[in-house]
């Protein structure tokens, strides 16, 4: 089932805007164009419409980034990622466990994932802790 369809419309709005983005940000890495991914970051930041829940920038290797996770679900993910159970972090973040499942939703809405596994995966390989 597709979780994104049970959100509001803003929120299928701004999923819909996040997707788009990130197959720009495929195409500027593919070209290893960094003054294209500049250009590319110029726009995302005069959208404004996802900076607060979204980052852009060049990751490690040098690659344009593009991140439809907000802060928060960053964090979750990474914590996934190391394999805690949603108890243990809410009890690390000191939030309730029902917020925490909360983000997992969250997380696997934004990136079409199905499963903890995956966010895991995701995690490993686009987040800087990692």
């Amino acid at each position: 089932m597709d979780l994104t369809l049970q959100l509001p419309a803003h929120e299928r709005l701004e999923h819909a805007l996040v997707a788009c983005l990130q197959v720009l940000a495929e195409v500027v890495a593919a070209d290893h164009e960094h003054e294209t991914a500049a250009r590319f970051l110029a726009a995302v930041d005069a959208l404004g419409t996802t900076r607060r829940s979204s980052t852009a920038h060049f990751g490690r290797t040098g690659h344009f980034v593009f991140n439809p996770l907000s802060p928060r679900e960053r964090e979750v993910a990474g914590l996934v990622a190391r394999g805690l159970t949603n108890r243990q972090i809410a009890d690390k973040l000191m939030i309730g466990e029902r917020t925490v499942d909360t983000h997992v939703q969250g997380i696997l809405a934004k990136l079409g994932f199905e499963s903890r596994t995956q966010i895991a995966a995701w995690a490993v390989e686009h987040l800087e802790a990692f």
